[in-house]
């Protein structure tokens, strides 16, 4: 776990430097999405020193996750995302899962609460109510319950579906217009949100758009 917290970081700050990407799918190896810490984890919480920087780094890590410009999606599949899995599911902009596979905050059984970031990730996705009776409840949802409640929002039968949702999402769009409709969401501030607007008055899609009035078609 602890070599692979720090190969995502590595992989950030590559798509960090990605200019023109529209969009991201995020998968795990092996067939499943990802189940948390593991013994190897386990072991290095004996070392309360080294054990204390493990949060910072992955907290860091989800949070340059959530603030790259591209549109992110985590394909959840296999045994799902558990735990920590959970919280890098949260991080993404898009949640596709598998039919067959689960999500759970889990923390609660292992006597914690989200360290990364989970918990505020949680809250904007499904409000505080929820978010409260999810963390308390400790649960595993499936496929179907975690479309019901919110917690994902597509559900699809195999990798290709995902990606075929994924691209869906952004067919069409220049990278410019994909990337500013991320950024306009993630902005709390009005005039923020006009200023990014501004960037694509008079680009070469909205002056497409404008002669061909495509606002008029459905």
């Amino acid at each position: 776990m602890g070599k692979m917290i720090l190969e995502f970081s590595e992989v950030i700050s590559t798509l960090e430097k990605w200019k023109e990407g529209k969009a991201l799918l995020i998968r795990g190896e092996g067939g499943n999405f990802c189940s948390g810490g593991d013994l190897d984890m386990v072991k290095l919480l004996d070392d309360k020193e080294k054990a204390k920087y493990l949060p910072v780094i992955m907290t860091d890590n989800l949070k340059r996750l959530s603030s790259l410009p591209l549109v992110t999606a985590v394909y959840i599949n296999g045994s799902g995302a558990i735990g920590g899995g959970s919280e890098i599911a949260a991080s993404a902009d898009v949640r596709i899962m598998e039919r067959g596979s689960k999500i759970g905050f889990v923390h609660r059984k292992m006597g914690i609460v989200p360290a990364w970031g989970g918990t505020s990730r949680l809250k904007r996705i499904l409000g505080s109510h929820k978010a409260l009776k999810i963390l308390l409840e400790g649960r595993v949802y499936d496929a179907e319950e975690s479309l019901e409640l919110g917690l994902v929002d597509y559900m699809e039968e195999d990798l290709e579906g995902a990606r075929k949702r994924l691209t869906s999402l952004v067919d069409g769009l220049q990278y410019q217009v994909a990337q500013c409709i991320k950024k306009s969401v993630m902005s709390d501030s009005i005039e923020e949100q006009g200023d990014i607007c501004s960037e694509l008055i008079g680009g070469e899609q909205n002056k497409k758009a404008l002669m061909n009035r495509v606002k008029h078609k459905q």
